[in-house]
């Protein structure tokens, strides 16, 4: 089959699944995209032991773990588990090693016998040389990890603050809350030291200067769109943007309010005296 659909039912043996289907079908949409079709980001799962390895002379053991490969491209991602610690041997304890999950696949011409096996490698050897997830380094008797942790990319979502702090998390993991009475409303969260933690907003900066020609209701463009997108860098985002007025009412300008559309952020307000007045905004970005 040439477009799979998975999981469907069999009726009369079809459909039949193959572990390509599988890798393309699944772990291609769970897991990081490398940038390429079916490709994934190589690395260990967010949770692992940390440190992964141990060094005892020339032994390096391997902590259980899992995690995700991919060391051909087109061929879509692999997951695995190690559910026991492993061990393999260095040389010595003088040298600069690499410790590598190495798999072969030969449904996909990668070696003779379907296997995953733990090796080490020496320290020159490129990373790309390797078919399969090096996982960390040994200098000298002394280990380091090196493979990436892939943390949770679902972004949680939570009406109040104490929800979310009734929350468990692994380390990076991004949560958000939209209608907290006390909490300010759609601010994201991150989960760092066993902790949630509001993620600390970027503050931009903008100055324009306004000219009401008479007194009353006044309403005018106040930052331009395309110099909103050019300072922030992304457009504009309801849901992870707040804008707010730095002038007092000694400005002459009373009752201010801020808003946003395609032209960009408009002043709404009334005049008590005309003339040339001077008005900074700044804007804050919690995305």
């Amino acid at each position: 089959m040439s477009i799979i659909a998975h999981p469907l039912t069999q009726l009369d043996g079809s459909p039949q699944y193959a572990a390509s289907d599988y890798r393309k079908a699944v772990n291609a949409l769970i897991l990081p995209s490398d940038g390429t079709t079916f490709g994934t980001v190589q690395g260990i799962r967010a949770g692992s032991p940390s440190p992964l390895m141990s060094v005892n002379s020339t032994t390096v053991t391997v902590r259980a773990h899992a995690g995700i490969l991919c060391p051909w491209t087109g061929v879509g991602a692999y997951t695995y588990q190690m559910d026991t610690d492993t061990s393999v041997s260095i040389a010595d304890t003088t040298g600069t090693y690499k410790i590598a999950l190495v798999l072969s696949d030969p449904s996909q011409s990668h070696g003779t016998t379907p296997e995953l096996a733990l090796q080490s490698f020496p320290g020159t050897t490129p990373n790309t040389a390797i078919a399969g997830l090096v996982l960390g380094q040994i200098v000298a008797g002394v280990g380091s990890d090196i493979a990436p942790r892939i943390l949770q990319q679902t972004l949680i979502s939570v009406s109040t603050l104490s929800i979310l702090q009734s929350l468990p998390g692994v380390e990076g993991q991004r949560a958000r809350v939209t209608s907290d009475p006390v909490a300010a409303n759609n601010t994201e969260w991150v989960f760092r030291s066993q902790a949630w933690s509001m993620v600390s907003p970027r503050f931009y900066f903008f100055t324009s200067v306004v000219q009401p020609s008479s007194t009353g209701s006044y309403a005018v463009l106040l930052v331009a769109e395309s110099n909103l997108v050019d300072t922030l860098g992304k457009a504009w985002n309801a849901s992870a943007m707040s804008a707010c007025s730095m002038n007092s009412d000694a400005i002459g300008l009373t009752n201010i309010s801020l808003d946003h559309n395609t032209s960009g952020i408009n002043l709404r307000c009334n005049v008590s005296n005309a003339g040339a007045k001077r008005v900074s905004v700044v804007v804050f970005d919690f995305s």
